[in-house]
């Protein structure tokens, strides 16, 4: 792969920022500055990775190859007549709108010509010009280190976070919404939208089956919040944060179901460390699948078949060699700091803006 900073950068045009709001879109950190979210506990230290552009700002959009909107896009969306603006200049100049989308929605973007960028989307939903992105997360092998695990008689599955409630109250809204859910597929005649379930529903039924199998060891941690950001952080954040890497280095295979939004940080921050992640399928789609062979280094089980989930992940260690168990970490490992990493992936958005450049 071609490092980005031997590529020509791509000039873009993105208007006038927001007086004193600068921009929060990472792929643009390298011209202007990292914006930080400290409210957000874990994402500063992977923007600080983002230290070469990939773009090239210009004043004139007649100048640019596209136009970018430099906010992501369900933050830009609240100012009135922002959005129509590039829409104009995109028909006027014949420009398509480069948009990210780094958050939890995945509801439609109704731009014309947009190539949109986006961490959460399911698959039935994506359109043609739509491309996934890794979330920002950190390297957690630069900080802590990852020996390669030994395989052993039975498979030890980790999990430390978010699967409990706080309250009475909390667990009442779980299962109002869960009903909503539920109606809902029984109204279209469609079992397949399960898939929009909240991350929760997903944790606990693959905690349960795998709690149930006497062929895998479990280490599980349940939290009863969300230890990401300052407003739902139950414990000192620097012992949270410890407690949840030890539970992922001690561990054969994580167990990396979807958040609210289609995706899972602790899937990339499984493999930063070098440690299999055990992707819960719910209509997923994943970075760069036609580069990357996943299913090279994680463990890919459906949605529909989380009630068998001990006996898949049993057979599926029984049939590995140990020198094939190391060789997945390695690959795991390797795949996060040469593609999904912030930095690593910025090569890849270039990519595939050269080809959409062409299209």
């Amino acid at each position: 792969m071609v490092h980005y900073t031997t590529m020509q950068k791509i000039p873009v045009y993105i208007g006038a920022l927001f007086d004193g709001v600068g921009t929060d879109v990472p792929a643009l950190f390298p011209n202007f500055g990292v914006r930080s979210r400290q409210q957000d506990l874990f994402f500063d230290a992977p923007a600080h990775y983002l230290t070469e552009a990939i773009f090239d700002i210009v004043d004139n959009p007649a100048q640019a190859r596209f136009l970018l909107i430099p906010y992501n896009y369900f933050n830009a969306v609240r100012t009135a007549g922002y959005i129509e603006r590039f829409i104009a200049l995109s028909e006027q100049y014949g420009k398509k709108i480069i948009v990210f989308v780094q958050s939890d929605f995945h509801d439609p973007i109704s731009i014309p010509h947009a190539i949109v960028f986006r961490t959460s989307i399911y698959k039935r939903e994506k359109k043609e010009h739509e491309y996934v992105i890794p979330p920002m997360v950190e390297d957690l092998s630069r900080t802590y280190t990852a020996p390669i695990r030994t395989k052993s008689t039975k498979p030890i599955i980790g999990f430390c976070g978010w699967a409990g409630f706080s309250s009475q109250k909390d667990r009442l809204k779980f299962y109002i919404k869960n009903m909503g859910n539920n109606l809902e597929q029984l109204a279209r005649w469609d079992s397949t939208r399960a898939v929009y379930k909240k991350g929760i529903y997903f944790r606990q039924k693959a905690l349960a089956a795998l709690r149930r199998s006497p062929r895998v060891q479990t280490n599980f941690i349940i939290r009863t919040s969300f230890s990401g950001h300052v407003d739902t952080i139950a414990q000192d954040p620097q012992v949270a944060r410890l407690e949840y890497v030890q539970n992922m280095l001690n561990a054969d295979f994580v167990l990396a179901p979807k958040g609210d939004g289609n995706y899972s940080l602790r899937f990339y921050e499984a493999l930063s460390l070098g440690r299999i992640p055990i992707l819960i399928d719910t209509d997923s789609v994943l970075p760069i699948e036609d580069e990357l062979a996943y299913d090279d280094f994680i463990l890919r089980v459906r949605y529909r078949d989380i009630n068998r989930l001990g006996n898949i992940v049993a057979d599926f260690y029984n049939r590995l060699s140990p020198d094939e168990f190391a060789r997945m970490q390695e690959r795991a490992r390797a795949a996060f700091a040469e593609h999904l990493r912030a930095d690593a992936f910025m090569p890849h958005i270039a990519a595939i803006l050269e080809r959409e450049y062409q299209l």
